[in-house]
């Protein structure tokens, strides 16, 4: 089969780049961006290649501007940020420079919040009235990792612990988005709406404690590194500056498809995972 039996969007197999998708096509020419090696040019008449069907899926070519793709130049496989990570740090995840420099400190602060906000704890504070107390925990809780940068989590503080409505407030919509029996979507967007009310809706304190509290299941969003780190993987998150329960799951599917394309180091949580993804920033133009 020639350029001619394809047409773009279809996904093929090549015996020695793997899967592709085709992205243009000229006479016996196909350009095919390979999930392994970024864009190519092909010859179907030196390699014929036959659509998959039925058309397989994989993250990165459904995620990807296919338009807009980088040069081969600049592309990065999952195989080239592994790779680049072992180098740095031989043992991995569990690799000693890795965890004092990398890993410990949000470590520490992610065991430490699971004693401040605690559930009974938590509980135990709202049903005595003490908003003021929860509120002190969770602001305790942010000064144990430095990943939110003061100048947006102060107008946050001042504006709670100085009005005791907003203190109640922000205390049950705290426990709700941590403990709630509602709905995810639910519980993040209510509290994503007190934060607009306070007039800080910002994506770092909105995923901030569930991520503090439960780092296996959920990621952090600081705007500047998610973009890197999709940049770097040429995937496109769909980023809004506006929290959105949305935009919150289109990023956290990316960290897990990170995720599983770790499973061999084991990574232990999405503290390492988001790590990692950030080292990626700089292995890109290594």
């Amino acid at each position: 089969m020639t350029a001619a039996g394809l047409k773009r969007g279809d996904r093929v197999e090549h015996p020695k780049l793997g899967l592709g998708e085709v992205t243009g096509l000229e006479g016996d020419k196909a350009q095919i961006f390979f999930v392994d090696s970024g864009p190519r040019t092909i010859l179907t008449s030196r390699f014929p290649l036959a659509p998959l069907v039925p058309r397989p899926s994989h993250w990165r070519l459904d995620g990807m501007d296919l338009a807009a793709a980088k040069p081969t130049s600049t592309y990065r496989s999952a195989r080239d940020f592994v790779e680049a990570f072992v180098g740095q740090y031989p043992d991995g995840f569990n690799d000693g420079e890795f965890i004092k420099g990398e890993r410990r400190y949000k470590a520490d602060a992610h065991e430490a919040a699971l004693d401040l906000l605690a559930e009974d704890k938590l509980s135990e504070l709202l049903d005595a009235g003490r908003y003021g107390d929860a509120c002190l925990r969770a602001r305790d809780t942010m000064k144990l990792v430095n990943v939110v940068d003061w100048r947006e989590s102060q107008p946050l503080w001042s504006g709670v612990l100085d009005d005791p409505g907003c203190e109640e407030a922000f205390a049950k919509r705290l426990h709700a988005l941590l403990y709630g029996q509602r709905s995810e979507q639910h519980r993040f967007e209510a509290f994503s709406a007190l934060m607009e009310e306070l007039s800080v809706p910002k994506w770092p304190i909105c995923t901030f404690w569930r991520w503090i509290v439960f780092p296996r299941q959920e990621v952090f969003v600081k705007p500047e590194s998610v973009k890197s780190a999709a940049d770097a993987w040429s995937y496109d998150v769909g980023y809004s500056p506006h929290p959105s329960w949305a935009g919150y799951r289109r990023i956290r599917e990316f960290c897990q498809h990170v995720r599983e394309e770790l499973a061999d180091l084991e990574p232990r949580d999405f503290i390492d995972v988001q790590t990692f993804m950030w080292l990626c920033t700089w292995y890109r133009n290594e």
